[in-house]
This record gives C-alpha cells, sequence and structure tokens, in this order.
C-alpha cells in the first residue's frame, strides 16, 4: 500500500483536505455503527497530540465496503476522557471502544488484545492512527486472510537480506518485498494493515512481554519473530487504492530517526533473534 502516493504536491494536499471534510461531516452527522460483520477485531492505539487526529482513522474505516465486528482504540494516558474529543465520544456512540492499558509504546496497538482476546474467534486487524484509509482496505485484507489463512499477510513488506557471511545486513538497505511473495525473509510492517492469524496470536501470548527487553520501540521486529517461530509464512498482499497520512510529529520523527537512521532497528533485531531465528533466515 501506498501512503501517500506519488503525486504532486498539491494533488496530495487537496485530497487529504477533501477527505478530511468528508470525514468530519461523516462524524458530525453519521448515526451508523462503526462496526459489522466482518470476522475481524480492528484495534489501534494513540497517545499525546495523536489523540486529536485518531478519529480520522477510525472514521475511515468505518466507512470502508467491510467493518470489523470489533474496533477497538487503546489509550494508556491517564488523564484521557473521551468527552475532551468531540470526535471521538461520536464514535463511542456508534460503536467504537476505548480500553485502556499499560503504556507499551508501539506494541499497545497488538500486545494488550492478545493477551486478553487471543482465544476469541475474530482475528486481529492492527492499524496506524496517523492514516486515512480507502474504502476496500479491509476488504482486501479480508480476502487475503481467506484465501491464504495459514499464512501472516499485510500490504507492505520489506525483504530480510541476509549476507554471503550469514549475517543480516543493515535495516536501511532491505528493499520493498514483492506483492504476491512470501517466506521467511518477508519482513511485514504494520502501518499499512496485517491480518493476526490466531496461531500467531496465542504465540504471541504465550511469548508474553519479554519485548520490553529486546525491542521496546520496534513492535513490527516483535511480531515478525513470533510469526516465524509459530511456523507462519509472511506474504505481502496487494491493494486497491491509496492511503493518505497526517505528518509526522516530532515523536514520530524522532522514533523513524532512531530505528532506521540510527540503527536502532539493528540493535533491536540483535536482541531479539536467536541463533535458530537466524538460521531460518539464512536457510530462506
Amino acid at each position: 500500500m501506498d501512503i501517500d502516493p506519488p503525486a504532486p504536491t498539491g494533488v496530495n494536499k487537496a485530497r487529504k483536505v477533501a477527505l478530511i471534510a468528508e470525514l468530519q461531516a461523516r462524524n458530525r452527522l453519521s448515526h451508523s455503527p462503526v462496526c459489522g460483520a466482518a470476522p475481524i477485531a480492528l484495534s489501534l492505539t494513540s497517545y499525546g497530540a495523536r489523540l486529536a487526529i485518531v478519529a480520522y482513522a477510525i472514521e475511515s474505516i468505518a466507512r470502508g465496503t467491510v467493518r470489523p465486528r470489533r474496533m477497538i482504540l487503546w489509550v494508556s494516558d491517564a488523564d484521557f476522557h473521551s468527552a475532551d474529543y468531540p470526535m471521538l465520544a461520536r464514535l463511542e456512540r456508534r460503536g467504537l471502544e476505548i480500553l485502556r492499558c499499560s503504556d507499551l509504546g508501539p506494541h499497545k496497538k497488538s500486545h494488550p488484545y492478545v493477551t486478553r482476546f487471543a482465544d476469541d474467534p475474530l482475528v486481529l486487524v492492527t492499524a496506524d492512527d496517523d492514516i486515512m484509509y480507502p474504502r476496500t482496505w479491509m476488504a482486501g485484507l479480508l480476502a487475503g486472510y481467506r484465501r491464504f489463512p495459514a499464512d501472516f499477510v499485510g500490504y507492505r513488506a520489506k525483504e530480510v537480506v541476509v549476507t554471503s557471511s550469514g549475517e543480516l545486513a543493515a535495516y536501511p538497505s532491505w528493499p520493498s518485498a514483492a506483492v504476491g511473495v512470501s517466506g521467511p525473509r518477508v519482513f511485514l510492517t504494520g502501518g499499512a494493515g496485517v491480518v493476526f492469524p490466531h496461531p500467531l496470536m496465542r504465540a504471541m501470548r504465550s511469548a508474553g512481554d519479554s519485548f520490553i527487553d529486546t525491542c521496546p520501540r520496534a513492535d513490527d521486529i516483535w511480531i515478525n519473530v513470533q510469526a516465524m517461530r509459530a511456523g507462519l509464512r509472511a506474504r505481502r498482499l496487494g491493494c486497491d487504492g491509496f492511503a493518505l497520512g497526517f505528518p509526522r510529529s516530532q515523536g514520530e520523527v524522532a522514533l523513524h530517526t532512531d530505528n532506521v537512521g540510527r540503527g536502532g532497528n539493528d540493535r533491536q533485531l540483535a536482541a531479539t533473534l536467536t541463533e535458530a531465528d537466524l538460521a531460518v533466515l539464512r536457510a530462506g
């Protein structure tokens, strides 16, 4: 999935302005439930100043051609009250669940859900709080999951590069994985959307919160490693349409710079991967 697809800057800005206005109007006027019949629990998290924009991501999913049976926003901010955010308050009245959790950074999108609900019949889908998704976003994820029920599927992925000496190349050098490719070297990145099948959710629940010691700022690493250990193939799906994102906050820029530009992901990969994991990656 492309986030802000290639287009002149003015075109993308106009698209965002129009979509924001559409979602604001929908939020003010609609009484339709945000949830539907799809066997999916949609989970996302937000914090701080981003709580002022997360409603746009939720509203964009709620207008989709396929809607999840549950939609959950996890919040760890102690002083959060939905009444302070009118768009969220209206979404809550239409079926959005706002649940409290500990502050686990990016892991809040998935860890609280798998801890509490891994045995529920719904599969988990995660989303980011600063992206406005196309109408067919969830329909495509559900179709991909149904076609490949034994895989870990999502819209955006990198290809893990193993050097001739058997070591992992630096994370920034990993190229995008091709659509349709699957295997242990496909590394899904979660912002564009991924589906967590039940074996992955149960594996993550069993693994607990040891990510705090190994990859506290990189939930993608933890999730991909748990999928690999559970014997699941990661697979990149194709996507119709495109998503529009809000500009990154200073905190997001700092996290991206540390994880990608300053080797944070490489350090967290080294701390998380075991020799057995590396053997699987080397075998490809």
